[in-house]
């Protein structure tokens, strides 16, 4: 389980790295600047690459459960706690979206997280299945 821990860290560690090396020399004046209708957004670059680092994380793990059928519990672990942490950080994402008015953008993410809640619940029953077959024999 400890070698299955320290896999995953090292996937994370992975994305993380890839995420830098992609936003950092993207990104020369140190935030992004986004304007949608009348409201102005500035990120700056930490924020940027946290959240690409949680999308890519949050893509590569899902692709990562498909394949290997959860046969690894340690993956299904570390997917489940991303999923919920995107779950959190959207949230209020979609409140302020709601009073800006967004339209489209706040359905989207509405579904995104309605997505998310739905994989944890059903990640979770499998996670559960496979440790209770692993108890029994």
């Amino acid at each position: 389980m400890k070698k299955d821990l320290l896999l995953e860290l090292a996937w994370i560690s992975g994305i993380l790295l890839f995420a830098s090396l992609i936003i950092v020399p993207a990104s020369k004046a140190g935030a992004l600047d986004i304007q949608i209708h009348d409201t102005y957004f500035v990120i700056d670059t930490k924020t940027m690459i946290y959240s690409f680092t949680l999308t890519l994380s949050l893509v590569i793990f899902i692709i990562r459960i498909l394949f290997s059928k959860l046969r690894k519990i340690a993956t299904g672990i570390v997917f489940l706690f991303i999923s919920a942490v995107s779950v959190v950080l959207i949230t209020p994402v979609i409140s302020f979206m709601q009073t800006s008015d967004m339209g489209i953008l706040t359905d989207l993410l509405t579904l995104i997280q309605a997505v998310l809640i739905l994989s944890l619940i059903f990640v979770s029953f499998l996670l559960g299945r496979r440790v209770t077959q692993k108890k029994d024999r």
